[in-house]
């Protein structure tokens, strides 16, 4: 396999000293291709796509393609792709240029993981690349460029690698794509893996966990946490919109309702504008409305009004069925 491939190609696989990699890159010498079934049976690696990735970020194209496994399923396999798309990155073997990279991260965020948002010791934070290296490469000056990385535990490098190597993006290779996906950017997202979801992920630690305890026991085994935790979010935020002081609305409102047309009012509250357009004009009514404090929206659909200092409320007209 070895005398076929580039010298430099072969250069940048024997430059390669982390045992992971280096473990796929002897395996697919001698063999030609490694399964995920030989890295998790043969070499006791639980999580493959790590393993996988951990190839690629050291900028060694790698192809998968399926094979069938000693069960009879069809299982993933990798071989080394085009030797011509080869090109090393900074994380790989340059210990002194991640060293600064970490630094500044550490000083911009603190000792914190960016997907799990809690705090973890800084030998437990690994420096990834937000958008993956296959698809987005390295800033020209990376140690100058941190916001292209992130600080990660090792929990959540091992879900990203996941998502990634299993996302339709993979192959198209768009980083713009990217840059909208919370496995990148968790701060500001709008899917994730381009399918359209929200996720929040929560670590309970140290004393909190007598917080998660209480929770689960309240549970009493009726719901799954993930969902149990929705449903008392839901119920809160319906509380407190229960809560909120009913409103007039302003003389020449026009929204209000036609006898050839009747309605019910329903009354939605928010902290804000940004708020009360972002959550109560598509959830309750189904209509994506624009206006300012005190004005109308539209004849027959919503309206507005500044009910308080930091406090927006809207009534919505929905016509009954």
């Amino acid at each position: 396999m070895s005398q076929a491939l580039p010298g430099r190609f072969l250069r940048l696989l024997q430059s390669v000293e982390k045992k992971r990699a280096r473990t796929v890159i002897d395996h697919i010498l001698e063999h030609g291709h490694i399964t995920t079934e030989e890295l998790r049976d043969q070499y006791g690696y639980h999580h493959p796509p790590r393993a996988i990735r951990d190839v690629r970020e050291h900028g060694i194209p790698l192809e998968m393609f399926r094979v069938v496994g000693s069960d009879g399923r069809r299982i993933a396999a990798y071989r080394f792709g085009d030797p011509a798309q080869a090109r090393p990155s900074v994380l790989a073997g340059r210990t002194a240029v991640v060293v600064r990279i970490k630094k500044v991260l550490l000083e911009q965020t603190g000792a914190r993981c960016n997907i799990y948002c809690g705090p973890f010791p800084e030998n437990e934070l690994q420096v990834d690349h937000r958008i993956p290296f296959e698809i987005a490469g390295d800033p020209s000056e990376p140690s100058e460029d941190a916001a292209a990385y992130m600080l990660v535990c090792a929990s959540a490098i091992r879900a990203k690698s996941w998502s990634c190597e299993h996302c339709p993006n993979r192959e198209r290779k768009d980083a713009e794509t990217c840059r909208t996906c919370y496995r990148a950017f968790p701060e500001d997202y709008r899917q994730v893996a381009t399918r359209e979801a929200r996720r929040l992920d929560i670590v309970w630690a140290g004393r909190e966990t007598d917080d998660y305890d209480a929770l689960q026991a309240e549970a009493g085994g009726r719901d799954e946490m993930p969902e149990f935790v929705k449903r008392v979010l839901r119920s809160r935020s319906a509380k407190r919109s229960e809560q909120s002081p009913r409103i007039t609305p302003p003389p020449g409102c026009g929204g209000v309702p036609s006898p050839a047309e009747p309605a019910r009012r329903v009354r939605w509250a928010a902290r804000s504008p940004n708020e009360l357009l972002a959550g109560a004009c598509p959830r309750l009514a189904g209509a994506y409305c624009r206006g300012s404090a005190g004005r109308s929206w539209n004849s027959n659909s919503c309206w507005q009004h500044q009910q308080g200092p930091g406090m927006w409320a809207v009534m919505l007209q929905v016509k009954q069925k």
